[in-house]
């Protein structure tokens, strides 16, 4: 099967845009279904529409929690079905982008549609069968497209933008729509659920038109495809010196995946394998996982409750909630100019910082006796500037790194494996979490700021710097020099020179133990 012929004949930036503006449509829906329902779901006419009375609310508290909790566990689900089926490296990158952006669709008109609790929940994991598939294999999808590796940074924050403005304008859409009254009144929850059938559309139908990554093309085995691809991303043929010292590290990192690459049962614990796979697979697993349990989907998804409880009116709550998730949109603007000035493992361990403190305040306002106005705005303030820290570093920083760090062989297994912490961390705070809110309160907010401590603590031991280096090149950082090179290693951090001298003491061997043999004969 070839290239797509549709752009056959566009070449460099612009196709690259193409590809960052398909994805970009997809992440943009990922943050949208997080956080549509949280705006509606409190509504009179949601409630009315899916048979849901007060006195349904009082005896099983949990009822909207599992109906909002219900999406992340259908993407919980397909990341899990991703991991174990090796289906992102069988099918492709491309074509689970385009199976994610067609199961939203069908999931949202079905949400959309519903008239009871059991169809909301059915349509809302459907969504996240889907939204499991495009988290999983966006960020990879990007970075193995990304011929700059000083862009890979900024590509990702991009991707994250439109993830977050998602979630900013699903709530500002819930805002306006919820004020329509009277015969329309069902429009006002109907109308923002169904509106996410548009943007996957256009993430679908320019993805058919697009090809699969070089890197995945190479992999499989397919050259010719792989080579026109590079080249249409570098806008250059085949043959110019630049395309093929890519082609060249592509390929020779394959073959040393090839030859070192397995992962072993034991390795999932402590890995001591020459290259570590398991260990760089196993840090996207527990980066996302870390990033959800710092609470940011609890302020996603109940942004209304938990200001309802520093006091503020239902029409401040709604408000406030917009503004908080705007700010949140923004602190992803600030990641495109300083990802790779300062370095992913800076970012996340500064802005970690700064959640921990924002945390810390807003409990201990909580924690007073006597509240005053200014108690209650701190607080909120606090929220505010908690969620500006959280999408500056823990937005676009996390979803990189995994696809980053991990071989090219398991860079399907480490999206997937990231999803799976994501996921699962998002259930236990949706749910778990949302309960919690209306059992205890405020200080549920000890879990995020315990993990805030323990994510930046694992950063900073764990986790190493990958700014600057391109895909091939952090193989290097993660070659575990005392197993991978027999004598004292190269000092160059070029890969290919390693190699080269690898081969080279490899062929000294052979010579030395020839020479013995035909001594001895």
């Amino acid at each position: 099967m070839g290239l797509p012929r549709t752009l056959a004949s566009m070449q460099g930036r612009n196709f690259y845009r193409l590809m960052s503006f398909s994805c970009a449509m997809a992440f943009l829906i990922f943050g949208y279904d997080a956080g549509v329902l949280g705006g509606v779901q409190t509504t009179k006419p949601f409630l009315d529409a899916l048979h849901i009375s007060d006195d349904d609310l009082e005896r099983n508290p949990l009822l909207i929690p599992l109906i909002a909790a219900s999406y992340t566990l259908g993407c919980l689900f397909m990341a899990i079905t991703l991991v174990c089926t090796n289906f992102g490296f069988r099918f492709g990158r491309r074509a689970s982008i385009m199976i994610g952006d067609a199961l939203v669709i069908v999931g949202g008109a079905i949400q959309a549609s519903s008239h009871s609790v059991g169809q909301i929940c059915a349509a809302r994991v459907i969504c996240g069968f889907g939204i499991g598939f495009i988290s999983a294999t966006v960020p990879t999808y990007m970075a193995e497209t990304t011929i700059v590796a000083q862009e890979r940074g900024p590509q990702a924050a991009i991707q994250c933008m439109y993830l977050i403005w998602g979630v900013a304008f699903a709530y500002w859409i819930d805002l306006g729509m919820t004020q329509v009254k009277g015969a329309y009144s069902q429009v006002s929850w109907r109308f923002p659920i169904s509106l996410m059938c548009l943007f996957c559309l256009i993430s679908l139908c320019i993805m058919v038109m697009l090809p699969d990554t070089p890197r995945w093309y190479y992999a499989k085995g397919r050259t010719k495809d792989g080579d026109k691809v590079l080249s249409m991303l570098y806008a250059r043929p085949i043959h110019d010196p630049d395309v093929q010292r890519n082609k060249l590290e592509i390929l020779d990192t394959l073959q040393l995946e090839e030859d070192e690459g397995r992962i072993n049962l034991s390795d999932w614990v402590w890995d001591r394998s020459p290259i570590q796979a398991a260990r760089r697979v196993r840090t996207s697993f527990l980066l996302l996982l870390g990033h959800q349990f710092m609470g940011i989907n609890l302020v996603v998804y109940y942004s209304t409750v938990i200001l309802a409880q520093t006091g503020l009116n239902p029409l401040m709550q709604s408000v406030i909630a917009g503004v908080a998730n705007t700010v949140f949109f923004l602190g992803t603007v600030f990641t495109y100019f300083t990802i790779e000035r300062w370095g992913r493992r800076q970012l996340m361990i500064w802005t970690g910082i700064g959640c921990i403190i924002c945390i810390a305040i807003y409990l201990a306002l909580n924690s007073l006796q006597h509240q005053t106005k200014a108690t209650q705005w701190i607080s909120v303030a606090m929220v505010i500037i908690y969620e500006f820290f959280i999408g500056w570093g823990y937005m676009g920083p996390p979803w990189l790194y995994g696809p980053e760090v991990a071989p090219l062989r398991y860079r399907h297994l480490a999206g997937a494996a990231g999803v799976v912490g994501e996921w699962s961390g998002c259930f236990i705070i949706v749910f778990g979490g949302g309960t919690a809110i209306g059992v205890v309160g405020w200080p549920i907010w000890f879990w995020p700021l315990g993990t805030c401590v323990i994510t930046v603590l694992f950063v900073y031991f764990w986790c190493p710097e990958t700014a600057g280096k391109s895909l091939e090149e952090i193989e290097q950082v993660f070659i575990d020099d005392a197993k991978t090179w027999p004598g004292p290693p190269p000092r160059s951090g070029d890969f290919e020179v390693a190699r080269r001298w690898s081969a080279d003491m490899e062929r000294e061997k052979d010579e030395s133990a020839y020479e013995i043999e035909s001594t001895k004969s």
